[in-house]
């Protein structure tokens, strides 16, 4: 695909409909709307069924024009649009489903006037309160700061003190100042209630899946890591978690200055890539369904005039993609073949979903079967294979023994010197949490676990023993940021269904993916930096880390 096209498209201005239904757009205001103003579309808003309301507006001193729009689906929250521009263009800067008018007032000044949402919410409010709307919304605390801080501050207090004994994985004897369940204090209060008490230290989170951490100084957030994410994206991901737990340990700080937005635009845009997410998994959305082109032949003009109907996300990063959807692979190789982090394939999914270029499937599609080969061949015996192989594997796992791996590791270093082509190593630990210390589980356990991985990788990835209790994936011609998929993949099967003689609760695995040529250069490089890696996952509870983020750190 694409086909050279001249003929592009071209939007047409509509005018606005006056009735009672239809898109409506209002007067320009000189000023910055107030917040009888916002109360005033967000009425005409639910009158109009589903239509937008806008509100255009500029501002004394801003040589920007603004722009806030609201309608109300029949099935969610108020949705929220603001955009800047100028007499020719204007720009999206976020999207909010809320029903909270003064918070989207407050982030309205924020825009216009470049003064912090929180400071201006510390101004305006009258008393603490963290609220959710019926799609997980919240407002930010409504208080005076002095008061927003010891009351915010002392309910997280209040729903954190004793939840749980001390972090056995950490080496000093510090004690978390506060620590406590997302599931009954969400993350963004709790960044909220930081950021007005101006702390400054470490927050550590650990979720179903992943593991993460941000540094504050002074309220703010300068450094974050969460998998594979850095800095905004790993704040903007870890802002979707819904479950986990999280300590915050005082005057703990990083020199690694990764962060480089605002807390309240992290939040928001946070907030519609949960949008999207949820969306994706509503429909039915798994790593095992297929993914079909419903115009193939499109030119690339046709392409950018329908995907351009949709969100306004990156569209080079759209057409890369859609080209490389063959209606025969499904999510998960896709994503292995065309390795993007889940921030990037969101959206960009989400978006071919919704203007109709991609459509779903359960199966690849049916196609036509090449002619016989006429050429005569031997009948391969795959028993005999088998057989030859079973005398490689540990019989009470049934996987390569440590030598066998580490021999696979330097043919696969010899291919690497002749094809130049990347290859990666995972190395992964099995484990049971009973609460207060982590135990090996038995063998018999460990063998229903890696048939599971058996099941993710591919036939030419090469799974066996690393030393006396870990194991390890060799993955030949994979770079590091797809071994993250396949990392992320294995613990999404390991937590689908029960395990036989063990809760899936009670499961714990750590992973440290390192990859030649980006970590090192040698076999033995290989393994040692892959093992490094996963000792600081278990070390600092995070389930998934790779060599190069970990790199220099104890």
């Amino acid at each position: 695909m694409f086909k050279s096209n001249l003929n592009r498209g071209q939007s047409q201005n509509q005018k606005p409909k006056e009735s009672g239904s239809g898109p409506l757009k209002l007067p320009r205001l000189w000023n910055a709307p107030a917040l009888e103003d916002l109360n005033s579309i967000l009425a005409q808003a639910k009158k109009r069924d589903g239509f937008d309301v806008e509100l255009p507006f500029s501002v004394s001193g801003q040589n920007a024009l603004y722009l806030i729009k609201v309608s109300c689906p029949a099935d969610g929250d108020p949705l929220w649009t603001f955009y800047i521009g100028s007499l020719t263009s204007t720009e999206v800067k976020w999207t909010l489903p809320s029903i909270d008018v003064l918070l989207v007032h407050n982030l309205v000044l924020s825009e216009c006037t470049g003064q912090d949402s929180v400071d201006l919410i510390s101004d305006h409010s009258q008393q603490p309160s963290y609220q959710r709307s019926s799609t997980g919304n919240f407002s930010i605390p409504e208080a005076p700061e002095q008061q927003a801080v010891s009351q915010s501050m002392q309910g997280i207090t209040d729903y954190t003190r004793n939840l749980g004994p001390k972090d056995p994985n950490r080496t000093d004897n510090q004690q978390a100042a506060l620590e406590g369940d997302l599931e009954k204090l969400a993350l963004p209060a709790v960044l909220q209630s930081l950021h007005l008490g101006k702390k400054s230290g470490r927050l550590t989170l650990g979720g179903t899946d992943s593991g993460a951490e941000i540094y504050m100084e002074d309220g703010q957030p300068t450094h974050a890591l969460c998998g594979e994410f850095s800095g905004d994206n790993a704040i903007i991901d870890v802002l979707t978690w819904v479950s986990g737990k999280f300590k915050f340990y005082e005057n703990e700080v990083s020199s690694d200055r990764t962060v480089t937005k605002r807390l309240d635009s992290l939040i928001i845009e946070s907030m519609g890539f949960l949008d999207q997410s949820n969306y994706l998994k509503n429909i039915g959305l798994t790593m095992d369904t297929f993914l079909r082109q419903v115009y193939p032949n499109l030119s690339e003009a046709q392409f950018e005039q329908l995907a351009g109907r949709g969100t306004g996300y990156n569209m080079q990063l759209q057409k890369d993609f859609y080209v490389e959807i063959d209606n025969q692979t499904n999510l998960f190789d896709l994503l292995r073949r065309m390795p993007l982090t889940k921030l990037e394939w969101v959206p960009v999914l989400y978006n071919l979903l919704q203007v109709g270029l991609v459509q779903l499937a359960l199966q690849a599609s049916n196609q036509t079967p090449s002619e016989a080969s006429i050429e005569p061949a031997y009948q391969i015996d795959e028993a005999a294979i088998q057989n030859a192989l079973k005398t490689l594997m540990r019989p009470e796992t049934e996987v390569y023994s440590y030598p066998v791996l580490q021999f696979f590791v330097k043919q696969e270093l010899g291919r690497f010197e002749r094809d130049g082509k990347a290859f990666s190593l995972i190395i992964f630990d099995l484990m049971s949490d009973n609460g207060s210390s982590l135990e090996i589980v038995p063998s018999g356990i460990a063998k229903a676990l890696l048939h599971r991985v058996k099941g993710v990788k591919r036939e030419i990835d090469i799974l066996g023993h690393f030393e006396t209790f870990d194991f390890g994936i060799l993955l030949p011609q994979t770079s590091s940021k797809s071994a993250i998929v396949v990392a992320q993949r294995i613990l999404e099967r390991m937590k689908a269904s029960p395990i036989p003689g063990m809760e899936t609760a009670n499961l714990s695995m750590a992973f440290g993916i390192a990859a030649i040529p980006q970590d090192c250069k040698t076999a033995g490089g290989l393994l040692s930096v892959a093992s490094e890696a996963k000792k600081y996952a278990r070390r600092n509870n995070l389930p998934i880390v790779e060599f190069k983020s970990c790199e220099g750190k104890t």
